[in-house]
């Protein structure tokens, strides 16, 4: 996968967020059951860390956190795995 590539499903899914009008709020790292909001709040915040990540060359760890976000955006029913299968294409 490109960094452009990478770049373009950051920005789908910053843009479904925002649409959902998700906001940031802080994030709680000892909760173990965070609900809707507090889950797409934080992967919100994840996505200016991530590009950042590309751009300093640290694929690898940018690649962990996408599994991450695209796990979180499944399991709250925002895409479908295949939808999710289709964005990495």
């Amino acid at each position: 996968m490109t960094d452009e590539k990478i770049f373009s499903i950051l920005k789908k899914y910053r843009d479904h967020l925002e649409k959902l009008k998700v906001e940031l709020i802080e994030t709680n790292y000892n909760a173990r059951s965070p609900d809707r909001q507090i889950a797409l709040s934080h992967l919100l915040s994840m996505i200016p860390k991530m590009e950042e990540m590309i751009k300093e060359g640290r694929r690898e760890k940018s690649f962990r956190w996408l599994g991450f976000m695209q796990g979180v955006l499944w399991s709250f029913g925002e895409f479908s795995l295949n939808d999710l299968r289709d964005h990495n294409r």
